[in-house]
């Protein structure tokens, strides 16, 4: 690629690349983000106004069963350390910038406020040269057994506990981004890292629609993933009431298996117009959808759409 006619590197543009690098302890992020950094430098020789940051939530094997209080607010200072970087690089808009976030982000609201930051402070700038670029990008293994000895081999081991449970409760969906920001690796072994084409990855602005274009879709995003998110909480406290019932014999995880599906469909009506299950699709059709939260009778009505879905699920 010559970097020295691509516009896209020109001095005049400014642009950050925020990629998150999420997986359970163990499975080798570190070592995914030496390779991808490497890629990094080799395809932008050429240009020389460029810079690499790379944050890693490398205090996570303090964290057990009995310090989550701890583990809160190490999650908040690595939210707060990005948030330092990215006013870091509006205040220097003389480069680009490659963001790179070491961390298990086993939960998509973990995401979520990284995405929200990088947004947020998208719209603070006023810039029409600039481009914002994010990607999620999850290491997923079938073989336990691996991440396991791999864990056994560190200096600083985790209780291997936390990472089989981390690994049954992994959020890989994230409604709020469309499928070219998100991508899934498998990493079954040590040979799985050869399979992965870095350059592949650090190209996908390719795909990204024309700087004219993105701060519309970034609205657009923002909306529906605040939509989402108030749909969500609805649900969450919908779903507190459920587990309050004696008679509920359900486990927990079941019923947050049957919610993340019920928000699949929510987000296939929202970005595609159209869900498999027939009553959302009505309901949504015939209201208008943003009055949810403040009208109670369409509110309740959705609930026990939500309710009807958890029954025919477990009647299945």
């Amino acid at each position: 690629m010559n970097y020295e006619n691509n516009e896209f590197f020109k001095n005049d543009f400014f642009n950050i690349y925020t990629f998150l690098i999420c997986g359970i302890p163990a499975i080798g992020k570190s070592f995914f983000c030496e390779k991808l950094i490497e890629e990094i430098k080799k395809e932008n020789q050429l240009n020389y106004n460029f810079d690499i940051i790379y944050l890693s939530f490398d205090k996570i094997e303090n964290i057990n069963e009995n310090n989550y209080l701890q583990f809160q607010q190490m999650r908040d200072d690595f939210l707060k350390k990005y948030k330092e970087t990215i006013d870091f690089c509006f205040k220097n808009i003389n480069k680009n910038y490659f963001i790179i976030l070491d961390d298990n982000f086993f939960l998509k609201s973990m995401r979520k406020k990284i995405y929200n930051l990088l947004m947020d402070k998208s719209f603070q700038f006023k810039n029409e040269k600039n481009n914002f670029f994010y990607l999620e990008i999850f290491l997923k293994t079938n073989n336990l057994d691996y991440v396991i000895k791999n864990n056994e081999n560190r200096k600083d081991k985790i209780p291997n506990n936390i990472i089989i449970r981390m690994n049954e409760i992994f959020e890989y969906d994230s409604p709020y981004i469309k499928n070219k920001n998100h991508k899934i690796f498998l990493v079954e072994n040590n040979n799985s890292f050869d399979n992965i084409n870095f350059k592949e990855i650090i190209e996908f602005k390719k795909s990204i629609e024309k700087k004219n274009e993105v701060k519309k879709i970034i609205i657009e995003k923002n909306d529906n993933a605040k939509f989402i998110d108030n749909i969500e909480l609805i649900i969450r406290k919908e779903i507190s009431n459920i587990m309050k019932d004696k008679n509920f014999k359900k486990k927990g995880k079941i019923i947050s298996q049957m919610k993340k599906e019920f928000m699949k469909e929510i987000s296939n009506f929202i970005y595609l117009n159209n869900c498999l299950n027939e009553k959302l699709n009505i309901f949504f059709q015939k209201n208008n959808i943003n009055e949810i939260f403040s009208n109670e009778n369409l509110k309740n009505s959705f609930i026990l759409i939500f309710n009807s879905f958890i029954q025919d699920k477990i009647n299945e």
